[in-house]
């Protein structure tokens, strides 16, 4: 009985995926010969294949999967996006066969993160009467607080005490005339990404500036 070919079933020209995901992507491949087949993707990094499951005697499914994909996966900071020309291969040891696909790593804005401040107490007077406080963000398009690419703003619950700068430091001198509980609120903002793809609505945004925000309270007291 001559050998007959493993056949790729269909596999997309265009496979997209958004940074910060992971590639899952099914296929199928088929034996009239139910030989054992190896199923082969190239190049490799950061996207592989492996079994998936078997569907009858003469056929299986396989997965294109990856790890989940970094910001350098797609390019790099206001790349866009990059893409990757694959080859998918199945073989039975005597013949085999062949698909071409290209994976798009979309890139997207991520928001910047804010390290938690929490409870802050202050004295009404003495030494202690000051709060001198930077707030810490990382953003991993726009550097961090004191890259000069964010935007910073304050919202108080009641009386505004003061303002913060545009590097996120914070500077009050409490009085007798201060004492209470203030609720205030950070928000930063950056800048975007300049080039976003086409199809970034695909992640659920389209690229454009995210803003975050923590919450702390500062306490005004005499009492030590």
């Amino acid at each position: 009985v001559p050998n007959s070919n493993p056949i790729i079933g269909n596999i997309s020209n265009n496979i997209l995926v958004c940074e910060g995901d992971y590639l899952s992507y099914l296929f199928n491949v088929s034996d009239a010969d139910e030989d054992d087949l190896t199923v082969d993707i190239s190049p490799k990094n950061p996207f592989y294949t492996s079994f998936y499951r078997s569907i009858n005697s003469t056929s299986d499914t396989y997965e294109i999967f990856s790890g989940t994909l970094s910001k350098s996966n797609a390019g790099g900071v206001n790349a866009g996006s990059k893409n990757y020309s694959e080859t998918i291969t199945a073989s039975d040891g005597n013949s085999s066969d062949s698909k071409n696909t290209n994976i798009t790593i979309i890139e997207i804005n991520n928001a910047p993160s804010i390290t938690n401040i929490g409870v802050q107490t202050i004295w009404a007077r003495g030494e202690n009467s000051s709060f001198n406080y930077q707030v810490r963000v990382s953003d991993t398009e726009d550097g961090n607080q004191s890259s000069g690419n964010l935007n910073f703003s304050i919202i108080f619950s009641g009386e505004s005490l003061f303002n913060i700068s545009s590097s996120g430091v914070m500077n009050f001198t409490a009085n007798s005339s201060y004492i209470g509980v203030y609720n205030i609120s950070i928000c930063v903002n950056d800048t975007g990404i300049d080039n976003p793809y086409q199809n970034i609505s695909l992640c659920g945004q389209d690229g454009s500036s995210l803003t975050s925000c923590n919450n702390f309270s500062l306490t005004v007291t005499n009492q030590n």
